[in-house]
């Protein structure tokens, strides 16, 4: 939740960087209030930064690319070998979902360098998302080994899992 509010906080203070940077003329226009000019200095400086709500939403959209790519996988696994084992809905689509899935977070690489938008934002949503999965990985393994729970599978049916 902290992490949240902090991203947050940046994400409005900073809503107009990169392209939709305002002109000079209308910074010095707004009232020079703290709070009503808070995040604004110059059209140069705030051009230099990333599109905050971009970002923000470039990061989002990254987390359901991969949550829903995550789970075709979790299907084609779970079904494997199962009795109720359908080739349509449990390999060709979740095959698909996740092909889909991770082209659209290839795009993410791809299209910067095609000269569609700039690499600030989808960058550094990849690197949030980074940021965010270090975090939930050292959470989930203080968390478990805080509860006495094994992080991983150590043995499967009498046999150790190498």
């Amino acid at each position: 939740m902290v992490i949240s509010a902090i991203v947050g906080v940046i994400c409005v203070s900073v809503a107009f960087g990169d392209g939709p940077a305002p002109k000079d003329s209308d910074i010095k226009a707004l009232p020079q209030g703290i709070l009503s000019s808070f995040g604004y200095t110059t059209h140069d400086k705030m051009a230099a930064l990333p599109n905050t709500l971009l970002l923000m939403t470039l990061t989002s959209n990254f987390g359901t690319f991969l949550l829903y790519g995550l789970s075709c996988l979790i299907c084609m696994v779970a079904y494997h070998k199962h009795p109720m084992y359908n080739p349509l809905k449990h390999m060709l689509i979740p095959v698909f979902g996740l092909g889909a899935n991770l082209l659209c977070m290839g795009a993410y690489l791809v299209l910067p360098f095609m000269g569609y938008g700039t690499k600030m934002e989808p960058f550094g949503a990849l690197g949030l998302a980074a940021v965010w999965a270090i975090y939930g990985l050292i959470f989930f393994m203080r968390s478990s080994k805080a509860s006495g729970r094994s992080t991983l599978v150590e043995r499967r049916g009498g046999t150790a899992v190498a």
